[in-house]
């Protein structure tokens, strides 16, 4: 690999990083004292069933997300959109091995993409004071986004529990924030009446 293309890898990782980092610092991410819920966004687990380092983080997060606010339920949302393996299930059995009681668990398995993690869990977020969207920076922050839309009511109670480690995955952080960028850029066409359907990822 010659000079540049290392330094263009460098560039677009602490790029990456960095809006990962503002991602995490500076989404509202407020400190209740229960009446809450946590919504997990779904990955897709190995073509094994086994689960991947993102799923981890996500689940993680949103575990802390429970403790640090004493939440009531955790949702896991994701259906086998990309391969065989439903996503909730898997992410279901991080939840359950991180100590959280079954009680609190619901596994939503029906979604395709995150409009639809949002879409099909809202009756399982209803009644509650607050809730939270638990993923990566980014992408928690969509999904904050699709919930405000979906449910404008809701929005000044929906915060974020950003799954962020520095530099753990510098590049699958790349392919993220890129696709991030695709997805701001094809909602606001959608939003405008560019093109027709729903979000599908």
């Amino acid at each position: 690999m010659g000079v540049f293309a290392l330094a263009l890898l460098a560039m677009l990782s602490l790029g990456a990083e960095g809006a990962f980092w503002l991602g995490s610092t500076l989404a509202p991410q407020p400190v209740v004292a229960g009446n809450c819920a946590v919504l997990v966004l779904g990955y897709p687990s190995n073509d094994d069933g086994s689960p991947n380092s993102v799923q981890r983080a996500r689940v993680a997060a949103g575990v802390r997300a429970v403790r640090r606010n004493h939440c009531d339920r955790i949702i896991v949302s994701g259906g086998a959109a990309h391969n065989a393996r439903v996503e909730a299930e898997g992410m279901a059995r991080l939840v359950l091995a991180e100590g959280v009681p079954a009680s609190q668990l619901v596994i939503e398995s029906r979604a395709q993409s995150t409009w639809q993690n949002v879409e099909y869990s809202l009756p399982l977020l209803d009644g509650f004071a607050h809730v939270f969207v638990a993923s990566d920076p980014l992408h928690a922050l969509r999904g904050r986004r699709y919930l405000c839309k979906q449910r404008p009511l809701w929005c000044d109670r929906v915060a974020v529990a950003p799954a962020y480690a520095p530099f753990a995955r510098p590049l699958w952080n790349i392919g993220a924030v890129l696709y991030e960028l695709h997805a701001w850029i094809r909602d606001r066409l959608v939003s405008r009446g560019a093109w027709g359907g729903s979000q599908t990822a």
